[in-house]
């Protein structure tokens, strides 16, 4: 599991997760580009979940 995985689990913090993705999309060869997709969508749903936060 990675950092901002287990991140988000325990702080359930959507802004903090968002801007980890970012950060972790700006450095090359961290975390697969497959995999933070699939959080990036992960996001996007609990944001919903949680009254229309989704995605910016």
């Amino acid at each position: 599991m990675c950092v901002i995985c287990l991140e988000f689990q325990r702080s359930k913090d959507l802004a903090d997760a968002r801007q980890m993705l970012a950060a972790a999309r700006r450095e090359p060869n961290t975390i697969p580009s497959s995999h933070l997709d699939e959080v990036e969508q992960q996001l996007a749903k609990a944001g919903k979940d949680e009254g229309g936060q989704g995605a910016p």
